[in-house]
């Protein structure tokens, strides 16, 4: 009487891909068979797309922002509206108050939560996510909004108001 074997057909396929693949590197050398070869093998990929200098995985979209952190909580508070996007839940979190964190929500439901983190006094960590099978463009506007009022407040702090000769600021410019 034949014994079944036991395990999965899946699993079973994996075993007889990895095997293979050990031949093949043992014929070929190490060289040929490269580290995506050995995951596209396996039907392993990775998640993690990188768009400039943010990286989007498993429904996350992660970058920084230069601003304090006072002035990111106050880019996720002013990017929600021109989105129509509605704040449902804002607050802070973290031993110094220093994590906030904001629950979004569009016109269908669907929920998307914005974290931001102090790393220093002029640099926040954003995370935009949207859920497992959420998004990435609709992730990326928000990020573009929230930057884009980052922008729009570190302009107004910078720029330079233009004196007269006499020493008196000449306000309406």
């Amino acid at each position: 009487m034949s014994q079944k074997s036991e395990l999965p057909v899946s699993l079973r396929a994996c075993f007889w891909r990895l095997l293979c693949l050990l031949f093949l590197m043992q014929c070929c050398g190490c060289v040929t068979a490269s580290i995506a070869t050995i995951g596209a093998a396996l039907d392993v990929a990775s998640s993690a797309v990188t768009t400039g200098s943010d990286v989007y995985q498993l429904g996350k979209l992660m970058g920084q922002g230069m601003g304090s952190f006072v002035v990111s909580f106050d880019a996720v508070l002013r990017a929600a509206p021109d989105l129509n996007l509605h704040l449902v839940r804002v607050y802070k979190s973290g031993r110094r108050g220093d994590v906030g964190k904001f629950r979004l929500e569009d016109d269908l439901e669907h929920v998307t939560d914005v974290v931001i983190e102090r790393r220093s006094g002029r640099m926040c960590l954003c995370e935009v996510n949207v859920g497992f099978f959420g998004s990435e463009p609709t992730a990326g506007l928000i990020m573009d909004r929230i930057r884009h009022h980052l922008a729009v407040a570190a302009e107004a702090t910078t720029r330079p108001e233009p004196v007269l000769s006499t020493g008196e600021r000449k306000h309406g410019l």
